[in-house]
C-alpha cells in the first residue's frame, strides 16, 4: 500500500512539474505540417567513434549529442523492448506502463521500480528531464509536435510494418544510444537461426495459410504476419486478394479462400474458450479444409503484439505448426 501511495504521489508531482514546463515549448514553423510526423534521421559525425551524433527531425532541425545519453525515456512499448537488451537500466529515466504487462510485453520483469512508468504524456516526459526520448510511428501527432518544440533530443522510429523496418529501428536505437555492438549481438544470432530454418524448410510443400482474427481482420503483404507465414514455409492466401497490410476482411471472402491452415490470435472469451475453438464452432466455416482437417491454431506469445527483436520468435512458432514432421524435440529450441 505504501509503495502504491508513493508511486501515485511521484506520478502526480511529475505531472505538475511537466505542466509547468510546457510553457517552454516553441511552436516552430513546420511543426503543424504533416511532414513534422516523419522519422528522425541520425548521422554519425565520425565513422570511428560512436559520438557525437546528429539527430535531424522531419522539419530539418538538428541537435547534436556529444555523449551517450544517460537519462533516456522510452514513450513506446517497442523501444521499451529494444532498449531492454541494448542499454543498462541505470541509463533509463522512464518507460511506458505497458512494459510491465506480461500479456503484451516481452520485458515485464526487466525494469526496476526506480524507473518511472509513464503513459506517454508530454508533461510526464518533460518532467523527467531526459537527454533523449524515443517515440514510435504510432505516437499521437500532438505529442510529437509538442516534444519537437521542447528542443529535447527526440528519436521517432520509422514505420514498423516489416522485419526490415524492425531491424532498421533496432540499429537506429543502437546508434542513438551508442550500443551498436549490442545490436549486432542481438541480430546476428537471429539471422543465423533464420538461415538454418530456411535450409530445413527448403523443398517442403507450402500449405495455404490464412491469418484471421475473429474480429474480422487479416494480414497481407507489408505486414510482419505475412512475412512470418512466408518465412515459416507457408503461402499466405491473402496474397491472392490484393489486400495489403492489416485490414478488415469480409467473412465470405475469407471462407472462399479455402485455406489448409488457419492461424488465429490466441485469446479466450469469457467462458474460457480459445479463439481457435470459437472459429471451429461457426457453422459457416465447417467445410473449410483447415476446419475439416483440424488445422486451426491459436498463436500465443508476446511477439504477436511486438515490433521489436522478439517478433522473430513468431517465425519458429509458425514453422512448427506448419511443418511439425520436420522438427525433432531438439530442433524446437530454434
Amino acid at each position: 500500500m505504501a509503495n502504491r501511495l508513493n508511486f501515485l504521489l511521484s506520478a502526480a508531482l511529475i505531472t505538475l512539474i511537466g505542466a509547468g514546463l510546457l510553457w517552454t515549448v516553441e511552436i516552430r514553423p513546420g511543426l503543424l505540417t504533416p511532414g513534422a510526423l516523419q522519422a528522425t534521421k541520425i548521422q554519425k559525425v565520425s565513422q570511428n567513434k560512436d559520438f557525437p551524433i546528429v539527430l535531424t527531425d522531419a522539419i530539418g532541425e538538428s541537435i547534436e549529442l556529444k555523449e551517450p545519453p544517460q537519462r533516456i525515456v522510452s514513450a513506446t512499448l517497442v523501444t521499451d523492448e529494444i532498449l531492454s537488451v541494448l542499454v543498462d537500466s541505470s541509463r533509463m529515466a522512464g518507460v511506458t506502463f505497458l512494459a510491465d504487462n506480461a500479456a503484451i510485453s516481452n520485458a515485464p520483469d526487466h525494469y526496476p521500480d526506480s524507473i518511472q512508468r509513464i503513459k506517454g504524456e508530454v508533461e510526464e516526459i518533460i518532467a523527467l528531464q531526459p537527454d533523449l526520448v524515443f517515440i514510435s510511428p504510432y505516437t499521437r501527432a500532438e505529442t510529437v509536435r509538442l516534444l519537437l518544440g521542447t528542443h529535447i533530443p527526440v528519436v521517432r522510429l520509422p514505420e514498423l510494418s516489416t522485419f526490415s523496418d524492425i531491424e532498421n529501428s533496432i540499429n537506429l536505437t543502437a546508434i542513438a544510444t551508442g550500443t551498436s555492438e549490442q545490436a549486432d549481438e542481438i541480430l546476428l544470432p537471429i539471422k543465423s537461426k533464420l538461415i538454418k530454418l530456411q535450409e530445413k524448410l527448403e523443398s517442403t510443400e507450402r500449405p495455404r495459410v490464412l491469418f484471421y482474427n475473429l474480429g474480422g481482420t487479416t494480414a497481407g503483404p507489408g505486414s510482419t504476419i505475412d512475412e512470418i507465414i512466408e518465412l515459416a514455409g507457408g503461402y499466405n492466401v491473402i496474397r491472392s486478394t490484393g489486400i495489403k497490410g492489416s485490414q478488415k476482411i469480409n467473412e465470405e471472402l475469407a471462407i472462399g479462400l479455402q485455406p489448409d491452415v488457419i492461424l488465429v490470435s490466441g485469446w479466450v472469451n469469457q467462458e474460457g474458450i480459445p479463439a481457435s475453438e470459437q472459429l471451429k464452432r461457426l457453422s459457416a466455416w465447417e467445410n473449410v479444409p483447415a476446419v475439416k482437417q483440424h488445422q486451426v491454431y491459436d498463436l500465443n506469445g508476446g511477439w504477436l503484439f511486438s515490433t521489436s527483436q522478439f517478433t522473430w520468435d513468431g517465425i519458429h512458432q509458425v514453422a512448427n505448426i506448419l511443418h511439425p514432421h520436420l522438427f525433432t524435440i531438439e530442433s524446437k529450441q530454434l
